[in-house]
């Protein structure tokens, strides 16, 4: 139970340091709908493109390019908030 409310007070702390900008529900949107969306429609094409055959390359490719989508992401944000505080 300590693991997950450590969990939970860092994420709330990332969270407030680099988009405490932007509202929670704008967060969740682009942060999480987003990429469970994406997956799933990812998935669901190459199951009815390839019949299901090398279905988890797919979906491993399709997470990695999320990450990696975040991580630009935060950078930025982080840049263009810096650039509007001079």
């Amino acid at each position: 139970m300590e693991n997950i409310l450590r969990f939970i007070r860092h994420a709330k702390l990332s969270y407030t340091a680099l988009f405490g900008f932007i509202n929670p529900k704008s967060y969740i949107l682009v942060m999480l709908l987003n990429p469970l969306t994406q997956i799933l429609f990812f998935g669901m094409l190459v199951n009815y493109v390839y019949e299901g055959e090398g279905l988890a390359g797919f979906i491993a490719a399709n997470a990695l390019l999320l990450c990696v989508m975040s991580a630009v992401f935060g950078m930025m944000s982080v840049v263009t908030s810096d650039r509007g505080m001079g």
